[in-house]
């Protein structure tokens, strides 16, 4: 058991859903990104 599982902590976004919204965000951003 992981130590954030022991300390009750659970994702609430699944890895490839989260994964997808990092990606969608950064796309969105980029230009202010790269500054």
């Amino acid at each position: 058991m992981s130590k954030l599982a022991e300390a009750g902590w659970t994702a609430q976004i699944g890895l490839e859903d989260g994964l997808r919204s990092t990606i969608d965000w950064y796309r969105e951003h980029a230009d202010s990104v790269r500054k």
